[in-house]
């Protein structure tokens, strides 16, 4: 949509970073571009920051389930997002793979 809350963000960070092992920099550059509200300094910034590296270099890793119960309690986004999964409850759709046929699925991660 071009706007996205700094909570999303740090879940991207952590989901690309530390679960993907992708550069941090790969995810910075794609926010650059897709973001209306992009700025320059806080974008690379916080990636910097979240995957660990510069002065601070603490491993900031979210557990995306539990993020996802906290703030999505209601599956809201996931529902909007993962057209697959608008037939599940919320409780379902936060935790698909105990609800869904994962034989079908990519290879986890």
């Amino acid at each position: 949509t071009g706007y996205t809350s700094n909570r999303c963000r740090q879940n991207m960070a952590s989901v690309l970073a530390k679960d993907l092992q992708i550069d941090w920099r790969a995810g910075a550059e794609l926010f650059q571009w897709l973001l209306v509200d992009h700025d320059v300094g806080s974008n690379w910034g916080n990636w910097a920051y979240f995957s660990g590296v510069g002065d601070d270099p603490k491993n900031r890793h979210f557990r995306t389930i539990s993020q996802s119960f906290r703030y999505d309690s209601s599956a809201e986004h996931i529902h909007m997002w993962l057209p697959e999964l608008r037939n599940l409850s919320p409780m379902q759709a936060l935790m698909p793979f105990e609800h869904c046929d994962v034989s079908v699925w990519p290879v986890p991660v």
